[in-house]
């Protein structure tokens, strides 16, 4: 099904390769530049949707520990249009599949495992894409916490702070162990359970007002 004048706004942290910038919601992406579009904006662009621009969001995914859910340095805060009161963060439409049980939950939920493995997949993915960028003032996760340091009055880094950035930094690649423990867990979890359902998703069961 085409997409033909279609107007889009993308989040900001989908690249482009145009005269939009992709800043995540930071000052330190301001003037970078990407090398290509992403593969959606290609399948969007080729399916004839018009990208008219991008949509604020919290600063690197929510990244910044503390800072409110759809907050940013170059934007400020975000508002969900339909809800003001309600997070900007999340919001979305599903069926609701009730009192279904996974075997290992505890396991899964006092493990600490996935947050570990969270905090190197940034480093080196972030790593990646900043070495990448044709234009950037910051080519590393290290030289991201300097610039919040050095500018800590416009990233709001007193307030939010950056630990996750910080711990990422600290980190030294993936654990090949702690992806075998995450596979089983999810193999004798959540993959059982959907298979058992037939389900195509699972999603926490709260919302954030």
């Amino acid at each position: 099904m085409g997409l033909h004048g279609i107007p889009v706004l993308l989040k900001n942290n989908i690249a482009t390769k145009d005269k939009m910038i992709t800043t995540a919601g930071s000052f330190a992406l301001l003037k970078s530049v990407a090398p290509r579009d992403a593969g959606v904006v290609r399948r969007l662009r080729k399916a004839g949707a018009i990208i008219l621009g991008k949509a604020s969001m919290g600063e690197w995914a929510g990244s910044l520990s503390n800072c409110p859910d759809g907050w940013c340095a170059i934007a400020g805060q975000g508002q969900n249009p339909y809800v003001l009161p309600a997070t900007p963060c999340g919001q979305g439409d599903a069926i609701l599949v009730d009192h279904l049980k996974t075997d290992n939950i505890d396991v899964i939920l006092s493990s600490t495992e996935e947050a570990a493995v969270l905090e190197d997949e940034f480093k080196i993915s972030l790593n990646a894409y900043l070495k990448e960028l044709v234009a950037s003032p910051v080519r590393t996760l290290a030289d991201v916490i300097a610039f919040n340091n050095k500018f800590s009055h416009l990233e709001k880094i007193e307030k939010c702070g950056q630990e996750i950035f910080l711990q990422a930094e600290a980190t030294n690649g993936i654990n090949k162990k702690t992806l075998f423990k995450l596979a089983s867990m999810s193999k004798n979890g959540f993959e059982k359970l959907m298979k058992e359902h037939k389900l195509k998703c699972l999603g926490d069961s709260w919302v954030r007002y």
